[in-house]
């Protein structure tokens, strides 16, 4: 022990008193420099990862409306086209809601699209709806209800990019993991599978 203390011992005392207590100050702030800026730099990553989150729960709820909304319109669409055209007024009062979700998306799309790597899916979510909303009517039931249920896909599809780009699919925390797949496996899937009772004029029940 003496042997390795020798050349520390040496240099201090060739130093003056203030010298070693710089000297001794150095040594010590030193790890303690490093282990604050290490802490630092742990708890600045976990706010990233946090803020990434909350991007994509945003994102994601205004997908989720249109989760909501849209199997409804379907459900509706295909009663009408089976003979109901008492569901005419309430489809197209439907169809203003689901615009409204998609202006929405349109708005949360264009602040976060480059944080969490949408590309055009938005738009092109909006194009389809465009395009569904404009010959639906003119579609056999099948043909609607089949269009339509390709547009929730779609959707679904996007919430789980979003899940994935927002680092909600790689949330370290066991209790997290359980909301997270509520609100990017579940719940949407729960929306295709819910259902409507058309009224006697179809004699049917029609899936949302």
């Amino acid at each position: 022990m003496k042997i390795i203390f020798t050349p520390g011992r040496a240099i201090l005392n060739r130093l003056s008193y203030p010298l070693k207590f710089l000297l001794i100050g150095i040594i010590v702030f030193i790890p303690l420099f490093l282990l604050g800026y290490l802490q630092i730099e742990r708890h600045n990553n976990e706010i990233a990862f946090l803020e990434q989150e909350h991007k994509g729960i945003d994102y994601i709820k205004s997908l989720r409306q249109l989760i909501e909304h849209i199997p409804q319109h379907r459900g509706m669409t295909n009663g009408f086209l089976k003979g109901n055209s008492s569901f005419r007024e309430k489809i197209l009062a439907k169809r203003r809601e689901v615009d409204e979700r998609f202006t929405a998306l349109s708005t949360i799309d264009s602040q976060l699209n480059s944080d969490l790597e949408t590309g055009g899916t938005a738009s092109n979510l909006k194009q389809q709806w465009d395009t569904l909303k404009t010959n639906a009517f003119s579609m056999t039931a099948p043909e609607s209800f089949s269009a339509h249920t390709d547009l929730i896909d779609n959707i679904i599809d996007e919430i789980r990019h979003v899940a994935k780009t927002s680092n909600l699919l790689i949330d370290p925390k066991f209790d997290s993991s359980y909301i997270v797949d509520l609100l990017v496996k579940r719940l949407p899937l729960l929306a295709l599978q819910h259902q409507v009772n058309i009224p006697k004029v179809t004699g049917k029940k029609c899936l949302f």
